[in-house]
C-alpha cells in the first residue's frame, strides 16, 4: 500500500544505527516529523531506513516535502507495532534531478491583478467605484390594482375543512391515497 501527504519537515531526529540480531548487517534509520497543511494540522513521525537517509539530508526544518510511504505492522511479544516508512521524498515545488526541461519554463501567472498605475512593488489599490456620488436609484411605483385581484379574506363558508390543520392541507387517515 503506498500512499502520500504532503506537510511541513519540522523535526529531524537522530539517526539511528545497529547491526541485525537474525542477518549479522548492519542498518540505518532516522525518524523525522511533518506537520499536515490542513484546517487541523496533526503532527506525524515517519522514518527512512539505508541509502533512503541521504534524501533527508538534503531537507531542512521548515521545508514543505510531499512524502510517498508505506504502512507496515509487525506483532512482537503480543503487541502490535506500526511503521510509517517513506520510500521517496520530495521538496515541493522542486524538480528532480535530470528532468529539468531543454525549453525554458514559462513564468507563473503574477497573483496579484496588473497595477496600471503606481511603481512596482506598491500595494495593490482597487480602482475608485464608478458609481459613487450618484444617487439611488428611486423605486418603482406600487403595482396597480385590477378589478378581481383582491382575494377576500377566509371566513364562514369559503374556509377549507382542514385548514389550520397541521398537515398543511394533506388529507390524513383513510382518504390518503398513497401506496405506503
Amino acid at each position: 500500500m503506498a500512499l502520500e501527504i504532503t506537510g511541513k519537515l519540522i523535526q529531524k531526529l537522530e539517526p539511528q544505527s545497529g547491526i541485525g540480531t537474525s542477518s549479522g548487517k548492519s542498518w540505518q534509520k532516522q525518524d523525522f516529523v511533518i506537520e499536515t497543511l490542513e484546517d487541523f494540522p496533526r503532527k506525524i513521525c515517519m522514518n527512512v531506513w539505508g541509502e533512503k537517509l541521504d534524501m533527508l539530508a538534503n531537507l531542512s526544518v521548515g521545508d514543505t516535502v510531499v512524502v510517498s510511504f508505506r504502512l507496515e505492522s509487525r506483532e512482537f511479544n503480543g503487541r502490535w507495532y506500526t511503521d510509517v516508512r517513506a520510500w521517496k521524498i520530495e521538496k515541493q515545488g522542486a524538480v528532480p534531478p535530470g528532468m529539468q526541461s531543454a525549453y525554458p519554463q514559462q513564468a507563473a501567472p503574477y497573483p496579484y491583478p496588473p497595477q496600471p498605475y503606481g511603481m512596482p512593488g506598491q500595494p495593490y489599490a482597487p480602482p475608485a467605484n464608478p458609481y459613487a456620488g450618484q444617487p439611488y436609484p428611486t423605486p418603482a411605483p406600487p403595482m396597480p390594482s385590477y378589478p378581481g385581484q383582491d382575494v377576500p379574506p377566509l371566513t364562514g363558508s369559503n374556509v377549507p375543512a382542514n385548514y389550520g390543520n397541521d398537515n398543511y392541507g394533506a388529507p390524513t387517515g383513510p382518504e390518503d391515497d398513497l401506496p405506503f
